[in-house]
């Protein structure tokens, strides 16, 4: 291919892999908003200063949601998977 139209071939593949990116964070962040979503309704429902099992929640929900979600959660989320698995 002529330089100019390498030029583009690369632009549109950047394109690509953006549009893939936007779609995979739309995902993420549905995904995200539905698991606040849900752990609203649990701590609404759990006394205040107890222990309401959000974690444990999420990974009993989703094993697949629970890691794609932020890197902070993902350390406490491994500890819950692996305790689940281990039962």
């Amino acid at each position: 291919l002529a330089p100019c139209r390498q030029v583009r071939q690369l632009a549109a593949n950047k394109l690509e892999a953006l549009d893939a990116r936007i779609r995979e964070l739309q995902h993420l962040q549905r995904v995200l908003s539905h698991t606040i979503t849900g752990w609203d309704q649990q701590l609404a429902r759990t006394p205040s200063g107890t222990r309401a099992g959000l974690l444990e929640m999420l990974a009993a929900s989703d094993a697949r949601a629970a890691t794609e979600l932020s890197p902070l959660l993902a350390p406490a989320l491994r500890r819950t998977l692996g305790e689940r698995q281990k039962k």
